[in-house]
């Protein structure tokens, strides 16, 4: 966020030049790619709503590099963090054999863990 609001301040001043100049102070992290129209950090800036998390939570947007997931959420943000497309996806079949095999164990009084789960699908129990 600060670099955006760097190139923007840069902007307005009305420098001929403004990716240039900012370019030219050295800034790590950034290259040329970075403000393109399409997918650049403008546009990411304005789909994500990072001006008003960094403005809402300071301290913690610091830390951060990109809007976290939990962020996204709460702002209304369509797109996640990481892949969005199918391979996350777990199938139908897989998701009720799992819910079924966790039902089965928590009704014979077992601990279910994510672990034991995980141990058991891998026996394929």
């Amino acid at each position: 966020m600060k670099f955006i609001r760097e190139v923007k301040e840069i902007i307005n001043s009305g420098d001929p030049t403004p990716y240039a100049t900012f370019m030219k102070r050295n800034r790590s992290g950034s290259y040329w790619g970075c403000f393109t129209k399409k997918g650049g950090w403008f546009e990411r800036c304005e789909s994500d709503k990072w001006e008003i998390f960094a403005d809402t939570t300071p301290s913690y947007a610091k830390n951060t590099k990109e809007l976290p997931n939990w962020a996204r959420v709460l702002r209304g943000v369509e797109a996640k963090k990481g892949r969005n497309d199918n391979a996350k996806v777990v199938p139908p079949v897989v998701s009720n054999a799992i819910e079924m095999l966790i039902m089965h164990a928590l009704s014979d009084g077992q601990e279910v863990t994510s672990a034991a789960v995980t141990t058991s699908l891998k026996r394929g129990a």
